[in-house]
């Protein structure tokens, strides 16, 4: 599982952004792209907003990218968008591994006759 983070520092103009946050997010629904979006919070400076969309893999992506591209609206909306932003950080993708805790930290006990938090040592 990946986990795309775009994160941008806005003029913190809200009541200018939030419908400009509704139609991005509105257009990635539309187009199957499972975005969530992040305003301020968390301990981000007052006006950062955070676009976050998880994906199976690289292609998965690609792929969600080129129908965004395509959608009617999506250039505009983002246009609109860069008005407010007043800098941007890097693009992060995170890369998530799934296992089973539970199944794998008694796997690591069988074999390790030891606890090891979850994380198996055994091949």
């Amino acid at each position: 599982m990946l986990l795309f983070n775009r994160t941008v520092q806005t003029s913190g103009d809200l009541p200018a952004l939030m419908p400009l946050l509704q139609e991005i997010s509105g257009i990635c629904k539309k187009n199957d792209v499972p975005m969530n979006v992040w305003v301020g919070g968390n301990g981000f400076v007052i006006g950062t907003v955070v676009f976050s969309v998880g994906y199976e893999s690289l292609a998965a992506r690609a792929a969600a990218t080129t129908r965004l591209m395509a959608a009617e609206g999506w250039w505009e909306v983002n246009r609109k968008m860069r008005e407010h932003m007043t800098s941007a950080e890097p693009d992060t993708i995170l890369s998530y591994i799934y296992f089973d805790v539970l199944r794998d930290h008694a796997q690591a006990l069988q074999c390790c006759r030891a606890p090891c938090l979850g994380i198996s040592v055994c091949s």
